[in-house]
């Protein structure tokens, strides 16, 4: 998808934050109040899948699976950081269905939130792209 919306490959591989602005700009610019049912879910997964690149790239988490009597499934995938890979979790398919269920469509709180829980503690560091500007005149 970051290829797709036009970052560099060699960049996103080696530090997928590089591609934050462009990730940023592609939410900035979607219609959210033209979306179906399947629009939100395709955008949640796919926001889903960038976090966790740069959570494991980034910060070493991975994804383990838990049961969990609760979900439809009886299990869940959460996110787990800590230096034997046992320590916090974060079920960030909640997280992320929840902030932008409630309209937040901003990137860094997100990620930042996620650390938080992970108890990461981190600087972000990210560039962020100028808006288009698609109906100047010039003048």
């Amino acid at each position: 998808m970051s290829a797709a919306l036009g970052a560099d490959e060699h960049d996103y591989t080696t530090d997928p934050l590089s591609a934050f602005p462009v990730w940023q700009n592609y939410l900035d610019r979607l219609p959210f109040e033209e979306f179906e049912h399947s629009d939100w879910i395709t955008l949640k997964t796919d926001v889903i899948a960038y976090l966790f690149t740069v959570l494991s790239c980034r910060f070493g988490c991975e994804w383990q699976v838990f049961a969990d009597e609760t979900a439809p499934s009886g299990y869940r995938y959460l996110v787990v950081a800590g230096e034997e890979l046992d320590g916090i979790r974060l079920d960030l398919f909640r997280l992320v269905v929840h902030e932008l269920d409630r309209g937040e469509t901003q990137l860094l709180p997100i990620l930042s939130q996620a650390l938080s829980q992970l108890g990461i503690p981190a600087i972000l560091r990210v560039q962020t792209a100028p808006a288009a500007d698609y109906g100047s005149t010039g003048e």
